[in-house]
């Protein structure tokens, strides 16, 4: 299982305002495809996924994510989908994505606050999935689509699945019959 991740989380420990999110977290699978990641509003799903992408080191114990002993290269998509982008101009990200402009028409000359959050997860998923990342860690990618979009956006991750893996923290239930794991946090 050589082209499989293995994600392990070892003793992990982290809080924040004195509050613990995590007090001996031991997680160890494999996934292929797609991991998903799910529990209750507060959980600490959001939390697990900084750990994960190294956004965030726990205060104890150790997170390891490889694909053939090799540690991921790993891209963030944050569920508030204007924390993705940081010129506040559509098309600078392009540029600096190396993603070609013309992937997504009708953005020239479009500035971040003037979309909505639908329109930015969408392009926020455009630049992940035209990266060089082998793993895309996605919080709450579907909040904020209208159900077609839910339905088109959880097909293109679908699709993109067979050149790269996803990490993901969601609500919805439109991936759960494709995972090749499912980890549910509680609190």
């Amino acid at each position: 299982m050589s082209d499989c991740f293995t994600l392990i989380c070892n003793n992990v420990e982290t809080a924040f305002n004195q509050e613990k999110i995590f007090s001996n977290l031991r997680i160890n699978c494999s996934f292929k495809k797609v991991l998903l990641i799910k529990g209750p509003v507060g959980s600490g799903k959001t939390t697990l996924l900084k750990l994960i992408s190294k956004i965030y080191k726990p205060q104890k114990g150790e997170i390891t994510i490889r694909k053939a002993g090799v540690p991921a290269n790993i891209y963030y998509i944050h569920s508030n989908p204007e924390f993705n982008f940081v010129t506040g101009y559509i098309e600078d990200e392009f540029i600096l994505s190396g993603v070609p402009k013309k992937l997504i028409p009708g953005y020239k000359g479009r500035y971040v606050n003037e979309l909505s959050g639908g329109e930015l997860k969408k392009i926020a998923i455009t630049i992940a999935l035209k990266s060089s990342a082998d793993l895309i860690v996605m919080d709450e990618p579907f909040e904020m689509l209208d159900d077609e979009e839910v339905k088109s956006t959880g097909k293109i991750i679908l699709e993109s699945s067979d050149n790269r893996s996803f990490i993901i923290a969601t609500h919805e239930n439109i991936l759960d019959k494709y995972a090749d794991q499912c980890i549910e946090i509680t609190k």
